[in-house]
C-alpha cells in the first residue's frame, strides 16, 4: 500500500504543476471520482454542505483546480496521508496566489526585516487570523493626515508578539522599524510609547525574502480513496472541501 499511498501524493503534487502552467490535467476526473462519492463543502459564504454526486464532486474540484486566470498560482502542502486496510485518508492544503499591484509590493518592502523570510511570517500570520492583505491595503490609503487605519490600531498585539517572534522579529524591531514606528507615533497615545523609551527608528539594511505575490485564500482538502488491488483500481469515497 505504500506504493499506492505515494502514487496519490505524487498525483496530488502533480495538481500544483498542471494549475501553475496550465497544462491538460493528468488525471482523468471522471475516472478519479467513484460513482458513489460523498462530498462536503464549507466556502465560508454557506452553510456546510453535502452531497453524494459524482458530477458535483467533478465540478468542484474544476472549480479549485483548474486555473482560468493566468495570473493566479498555487502552492499544494501535504499534511497526512496514512493507510487502513485498502483505504488511504489524505489532507493537504491549497494556497492560491495572485501578484500584488506595485504600491502594495512596496509598503511590504517598508514593513520588512533583516534576514526574515516574510512570506513564511506572512503565512503563519493568516494561518493564526490576521488579514494581512487588508492590512496592507488599508495602509496603502493612509495618507499621514487622516486617522490611522482602525485594522492597525486594532492589531491583537499579544498573539501578534509571539507570532512574530517565531520569526525572529523581536518587539524592538518592531518599533525600529521607521514605517511602523511612524504609525505608532501618529496613533492615539503612541507617542507615550517612546517617551519613556529610547528607541529610535532604524535604517533598513541587509535583504530579506519578500515575495511580490499576495496570498489571497487557503483550501484545506480532506480526501479518503479506496483501492482495489484486483482491478487495481484507485477512486475517491469521500472529499471535504474546507475554505479558510
Amino acid at each position: 500500500m505504500e506504493n499506492v499511498k505515494n502514487k496519490i501524493i505524487e498525483g496530488i503534487k502533480k495538481q500544483e504543476y498542471d494549475y501553475n502552467h496550465q497544462t491538460v490535467p493528468s488525471i482523468d476526473l471522471n475516472q478519479l471520482y467513484n460513482d458513489q462519492v460523498i462530498g462536503f463543502i464549507n466556502d465560508g459564504n454557506h452553510a456546510p454542505t453535502s452531497f453524494q454526486d459524482k458530477k458535483k464532486a467533478i465540478d468542484i474540484h474544476k472549480k479549485y483546480l483548474v486555473n482560468t486566470s493566468k495570473s493566479s498560482t498555487i502552492k499544494i502542502n501535504m499534511h497526512a496521508c496514512f493507510h487502513v486496510d485498502n483505504n488511504i485518508s489524505c489532507h493537504y492544503q491549497i494556497k492560491y496566489y495572485e501578484p500584488m499591484k506595485k504600491e502594495i509590493y512596496q509598503l511590504l518592502q517598508k514593513l520588512s526585516f533583516k534576514n526574515v523570510n516574510m512570506d513564511e511570517l506572512i503565512d503563519d500570520l493568516y494561518k493564526h487570523g490576521f488579514n494581512v492583505n487588508q492590512l496592507l491595503v488599508d495602509l496603502s490609503r493612509y495618507d499621514k493626515h487622516g486617522d490611522i487605519p482602525a485594522i492597525f490600531t486594532q492589531l491583537d498585539i499579544a498573539n501578534l508578539i509571539p507570532i512574530v517572534y517565531r520569526h525572529g522579529v523581536t518587539a524592538k524591531m518592531l518599533l525600529e522599524n521607521p514605517y511602523v514606528h511612524d504609525l505608532i507615533k501618529q496613533s492615539p497615545g503612541g507617542a507615550a510609547i517612546f517617551s519613556f523609551q529610547n528607541i529610535k527608528p532604524q535604517p533598513f539594511h541587509g535583504s530579506s525574502k519578500v515575495s511580490d505575490r499576495r496570498l489571497i485564500k487557503m483550501i484545506d482538502v480532506f480526501s479518503i480513496y479506496h483501492y482495489k488491488p484486483k482491478h487495481d483500481e484507485l477512486t475517491v469515497v469521500n472529499v471535504n472541501w474546507c475554505l479558510l
